[in-house]
């Protein structure tokens, strides 16, 4: 009907602009925009052609070329709320939350009750990190007005963005006993059923939400992140090591999962490794094994993990070292969690290790806790024997405090402790007792398809009970390259002087790894 329009009457701007949403919606912004900038080439002051092109601009991720038409909007029509609050919306989006609250601020003065800029100005506590601020203006908003969905949604978003997943998960089904065919509330359950790892309950509520409004860009972006979760995957590892011991490894890892059902999950990996050991003792041994497991959730997002495999050397005379492994961990929708399991594994990283067959049995105690947002806590506690020439008992914890700073920083704190009951001469790290504390730096961020990942953790280790307390270090790097979503390659190095994997159980211990890595999602 428009076309038709607009060939009676090529100049109706009206018309032209309504084409250009269509398009817009259509997901064809390019030429939306070129239709409106065809006709403000004509008429430089049509509002509604000047809102749709900075509309259009912002859907498409140009924040900095939308803010010019709204500039203009303001100039035009420098008394109108509404383009102020569209140009502080347009601010907080490219994080000048300063700039956007003084427009905000200037609102409000003029007009205490001003629903609109009230919720813009909750959106940008919320985009800065103000979580607490954000919620207490949204549950302001709803004391006023219990019916405002759009405060209510708010204070959802407050809740999971700040790790509080219980209370998020309750707010959104509290939204959608008002309105059961919301498709931002159904968006946002399933995203917060995600993140405390319930994938099959949040592909049930983003499947609805797509039924109901198959076009919403938030819900196919959604179902997008859900069935990546779900679907087979793969990958692939190739790590070379060395170290102040003499030894040299080259291993070779490829895993893969897939689920039968979101609830259930078959797991298998396999491995082969290569080692020597140099010096005045040299060896030389390779080593192999496989295993699966299988991995299985019950609501409210409870896990639990079965497995068994094998590992071997392949030496005459040597027969493979059965492993398993078993594991159950609490929902990670709370803020307290923690897993108890029991696993008995091969000790193979080194010539020396795979020389003396040495395999252990291990029960573990692990414990997490999010005490505010950007706070996290874990720790963990193990007993484990070892077997070798002799049995060796060996008693393990670890403690761990971070906090996220910004974005891509987090710095946290660290404690590892160790003691052993013999101090034997089986190839691995025996002393009567190890301490390693750190300071811990973080540095994650994305680049387009690239991914940086920095660690650097200065420290002071103990080793043995009568030894000196000396200085550590630890440093990691890893880039990475998406190829396709879900479909990764990357590379990483590692050094470490910490003395843990040291044979000789000495603090002058050096350890250099680098890897290849490539992860596929089907």
């Amino acid at each position: 009907m428009l076309d038709r329009l607009l060939r009676i009457a090529p100049d109706n701007m009206e018309a032209t602009v309504d084409r250009a949403r269509m398009l817009a919606w259509r997901g064809d912004v390019p030429a939306a925009i070129a239709a409106l900038d065809a006709v403000l080439a004509r008429h430089p002051t049509f509002l509604a052609a000047l809102r749709a092109r900075a509309e259009f601009e912002s859907w498409a991720g140009e924040l900095g070329a939308a803010m010019a038409p709204n500039e203009r909007i303001l100039a035009i029509t420098p008394d109108a709320p509404n383009a102020h609050r569209e140009q502080a919306k347009l601010l907080t989006f490219s994080a000048r939350y300063d700039a956007a609250a003084a427009i905000y601020d200037s609102l409000l003065r003029a007009d205490p009750s001003d629903q609109a800029a009230l919720l813009g100005l909750a959106q940008l506590l919320l985009w800065s990190g103000q979580l607490d601020s954000a919620d207490a203006l949204y549950a302001g908003m709803l004391e006023r007005d219990p019916g405002q969905m759009d405060a209510l949604r708010g204070r959802a978003r407050a809740a999971g963005w700040g790790g509080k997943l219980v209370t998020a998960q309750a707010l959104w089904r509290q939204a959608l006993e008002r309105g059961p065919e919301d498709v931002a509330a159904l968006v946002g359950l399933a995203q917060t059923m995600r993140w405390q790892g319930r994938d099959a309950a949040a592909l049930t509520a983003i499947e609805r939400a797509v039924a109901l409004d198959p076009s919403d860009r938030d819900a196919r972006t959604e179902l997008t992140s859900v069935r990546s979760a779900i679907a087979p995957r793969t990958g692939v590892s190739a790590l070379y090591e060395n170290d102040s011991d003499g030894n040299r490894m080259f291993t070779v890892a490829v895993r893969g999962a897939w689920r039968p059902h979101p609830r259930a999950e078959l797991r298998g990996d396999v491995y082969r490794r290569g080692t020597e050991q140099v010096g005045a003792a040299p060896l030389e041994h390779s080593a192999a094994g496989a295993a699966v497991a299988l991995w299985g959730q019950l609501e409210p997002g409870w896990t639990a993990v079965a497995g068994f495999g094998a590992s071997g050397s392949g030496r005459a005379g040597s027969d493979p070292i059965g492993t398993a492994r078993l594991e159950i961990a609490t929902p990670g929708r709370y803020l307290i969690g923690g897993a108890l399991s029991f696993s008995r594994s091969a000790i193979d990283e080194t010539a020396a290790l795979i020389n003396n067959r040495i395999f252990l049995h291990e029960i573990a105690l692990s414990g997490r806790h999010t005490p505010a947002p950007r706070w996290s806590l874990g720790g963990g506690l193990s007993r484990a024997v070892l077997h070798g020439s002799e049995t060796n008992r060996r008693v393990a914890g670890r403690l761990q405090v971070s906090r996220r700073l910004g974005a891509p920083w987090t710095v946290g704190v660290s404690f590892r402790s160790m003691k052993f009951e013999k101090n034997l001469n089986d190839g691995y790290f025996d002393p009567d007792f190890y301490g390693l504390a750190e300071l811990t730096g973080r540095w994650l961020r994305d680049y387009g398809r690239w991914s940086l990942h920095a660690e650097f953790a200065p420290g002071l280790q103990q080793v043995t009970t009568s030894g000196a307390v000396r200085g550590a270090v630890r440093a990691y790097a890893r880039v990475g390259y998406t190829v396709l979503p879900g479909r990764e390659v990357g590379m990483s190095a590692t050094y470490a002087s910490a003395g843990i994997q040291s044979v000789a159980a000495t603090s002058e211990y050096r350890y250099r790894a680098i890897g290849l890595i490539g992860s596929w999602r089907f």
